[in-house]
């Protein structure tokens, strides 16, 4: 957002703030309000209007998610441990909405395995987004909440930088992510294997139904 664009998005949010008393004023109005002093660099005042438009039930989650990413750029703590702390209480918030969670347990795993080298969380982290939807199109494409402009092929990051690196040592999680690269990289070769399943199932009930007769 260049210097022409801020001032009219703070243009905007001036008029909305004259034109209504605080207790009218959308959660919209204050998420984009927080926005905006993120841009200017005023991370304080924009924490009290993520805080805002969160709301006491914490339901949006395009402003939770730029609360993180302040929390990411801001925070000062060990082993990012105030980032992996929002993002597991989004998790609580967000349990009955499967595209969040997915989203939030590949978000906890990228930062346990590029951040903290921490390989057994991000194991577990990626497992269970994977669990959620394998299909998932994020998957091929995934953009991270702290660097949005870089994109990861899930697939490939746990390939190259989990299994190779523990090729010799495959526990459970390990071996149920190998299972998913697999099918990944062999679509056609499930399907294949499916049809030949179905085929046969089929060839062995019509043989038992001409045997009862």
């Amino acid at each position: 957002m260049n210097t022409k664009e801020l001032v009219k998005a703070k243009n905007c949010l001036d008029y909305i703030k004259n034109l209504l008393p605080p207790e009218k004023r959308s959660k919209t109005y204050y998420h984009y309000l927080g926005k905006y002093y993120d841009k200017i660099g005023n991370y304080s005042v924009t924490k009290e209007n993520y805080i805002k438009a969160l709301g006491d039930q914490m339901g949006n989650f395009s402003a939770d998610m730029g609360y993180l990413k302040l929390i990411h750029n801001t925070s000062n703590s060990k082993n990012n441990s105030e980032v992996i702390e929002h993002l597991e209480n989004m998790l609580k918030r967000y349990e009955n909405h499967k595209d969040r969670s997915f989203n939030i347990f590949l978000n906890l795993a990228f930062i346990y395995l590029f951040k903290n080298k921490d390989l057994k969380l991000a194991d577990d982290n990626f497992l269970k987004a994977l669990k959620i939807n394998p299909c998932n199109p994020q998957l091929k494409n995934f953009h991270t909440a702290f660097d949005p402009k870089k994109k990861y092929n899930v697939f490939q990051v746990i390939h190259e930088k989990i299994l190779i690196e523990n090729e010799n040592g495959y526990g459970d999680t390990l071996k149920e992510l190998k299972r998913h690269c697999t099918e990944y990289e062999n679509p056609k070769k499930m399907i294949n294997a499916l049809d030949l399943l179905d085929t046969e199932f089929v060839k062995a009930f019509a043989k038992t139904m001409s045997l009862k007769e």
